[in-house]
């Protein structure tokens, strides 16, 4: 089974249950209150917008490359001990060592391989919202669809 024909069936399932919400509920829909209420809840677009805030993010994450990194590291050791001499007497052999260490890392230049990745990241983030978009389209475009083949239904009926 396909993606497509799967997002199909969602819809579809999606498309049935506000017809049925429609025909079985006290209030009457307007095709405007179903077409909002369909894009709201549709998982393919709350799916979608988790994706744009993600690529969102990774396009922050890009941008944020050329900021320098800093790194700091302190150790600490002790031994306790104690030593023979070569005439029998015995001596405390404590040793303490203490460092630290600061390190800084620029970018100077590395091939404008992080000016790529965040015009990359912007094309991204330009086609999830081009990809909510089309999604938000197909709905409304299948709602449409659908009150126009009631509509077609009920003038048969009517004849």
């Amino acid at each position: 089974m396909n993606k497509n024909s799967n997002s199909n069936e969602k819809t579809i399932t999606i498309l049935l249950g506000l017809i049925s919400m429609i025909s079985f509920s006290q209030k009457k829909w307007t095709l405007q209150e179903c077409e909002e209420y369909a894009v709201e809840n549709n998982l393919q677009v709350i799916a979608n917008k988790h994706k744009k805030s993600l690529q969102d993010a990774n396009l922050k994450m890009s941008q944020n490359e050329y900021l320098p990194t800093v790194g700091v590291n302190i150790g600490n050791s002790m031994n306790f001990g104690q030593t023979q001499g070569f005439q029998g007497s015995i001596g405390r052999n404590d040793n303490f060592n203490n460092s630290a260490n600061i390190g800084v890392n620029v970018l100077i230049y590395n091939g404008n391989r992080v000016a790529k990745n965040i015009r990359k990241t912007k094309y991204d983030v330009e086609a999830l919202q081009y990809d909510l978009e089309t999604v938000k389209n197909n709905i409304l475009l299948q709602i449409v669809q659908q009150y126009l083949a009631v509509m077609l239904n009920r003038d048969f009926e009517n004849q």
